[in-house]
């Protein structure tokens, strides 16, 4: 109910962009930076409610965000409103710089209905650039305030992920795709996955159902493997005993290290999953690094499938390499795409 609320919200809301009508620019700025909009008061109360949403640290094995926030005065409005993520926080009761700028993007209706509709909030896409996710939360009070983001926490997060996804996906394609290699697997082994311009294949070997790719520096391997699914299973077991086994003996030089592993519920193209993080050490060598992976049973095949990547990127952030890895694994289906 809460869900159709919002889109019925959003579905009210008239938006007044300049220059709506020709083409929109790129939006600007990083993929994991949020822009927050807010008087210094109101970023003061929400800040550990938006850090909470958004900011979940991933170990790789330094501590990185999924986002981290900037906060920016009403005044830079103007500077920053073409960037990627951005967030506007406000209050009713309150006069403030902000109040005209709301105004001026939402009619005096929808704005009303906000208001007297518990829990609401407002999104959209591409508002002011392509590629852009905003968001305005606004409220009665410091605690109505924070009440909307706690009751939408999981929604907004999921916004701003797939606009993010839908960037990323863009951005490790743009140069081109190793088609034929992806073409060949189709015909290979019955899948088919969106590969890199630059990947290459380091090993394929039929009888482990094996196929393993890789790419130069900042290096990252990509590990596809499957098994022919027991009569009965539990995924959480035998999903990570083909993690170890990949990493341990179908690649032997390497090995899982159980901190900061993690285990959540996910999906690859309608298929439910699971969703693994943590990190690779090398056996021999000063190596090491985070990995993710994802387990699911195909009935198409009637197996149980391993897709999983590594990023070995000494004295770099790794978490935006994981992230183009997360973003190639799940271009993973058994349809090979139309021409």
């Amino acid at each position: 109910m809460q869900y159709l609320q919002h889109i019925g919200i959003v579905c009210l809301f008239t938006v007044w962009l300049v220059g709506c009508a020709s083409p929109q620019k790129p939006a600007a700025g990083e993929d994991d930076v949020i822009i927050v909009i807010a008087e210094e008061n109101n970023w003061n109360i929400t800040q550990n409610y938006l850090n909470e949403t958004f900011g979940k640290p991933i170990y790789t094995p330094q501590e990185e965000y999924l986002y981290t926030l900037k906060w920016v005065d009403p005044s830079q409005f103007e500077t920053f409103r073409m960037y990627k993520n951005v967030i506007l926080i406000s209050q009713f009761e309150v006069s403030s710089s902000l109040t005209g700028l709301l105004k001026s993007m939402v009619s005096d209706s929808a704005l009303t209905r906000i208001r007297n509709t518990p829990g609401a909030y407002y999104s959209r896409r591409n508002a002011y650039a392509d590629g852009q996710e905003l968001m305005i939360v606004v409220g009665k009070s410091d605690g109505d305030v924070q009440s909307r983001i706690r009751l939408n926490e999981t929604e907004m997060l999921a916004k701003m992920e797939s606009q993010t996804a839908k960037r990323l996906t863009s951005f490790i394609y743009r140069i081109g795709e190793q088609t034929k290699l992806a073409e060949g697997y189709f015909q290979q082994y019955g899948w088919y996955m969106r590969l890199m311009h630059d990947y290459l294949e380091l090993k394929n070997d039929p009888s482990q159902q094996f196929v393993w790719l890789g790419r130069d520096y900042p290096y990252r391997w990509i590990v596809i493997n499957s098994i022919p699914a027991p009569d009965s299973f539990d995924l959480p077991s035998v999903g990570k005993q083909m993690l170890e086994d990949v990493y341990g003996k179908l690649i032997p030089e390497v090995a899982l290290s159980m901190t900061y592993f993690t285990m959540q519920e996910s999906w690859i193209n309608n298929h439910a999953a699971l969703e693994f993080r943590g990190l690779w050490e090398h056996k021999t060598e000063i190596q090491g690094g985070p990995f993710i992976a994802y387990s699911f049973y195909a009935p198409e095949q009637d197996k149980i499938f391993l897709l999983t990547g590594i990023v070995w990127a000494p004295d770099r952030q790794k978490l935006p390499y994981i992230r183009q890895i997360e973003m190639m694994l799940r271009t993973f289906s058994f349809t090979e795409p139309a021409e």
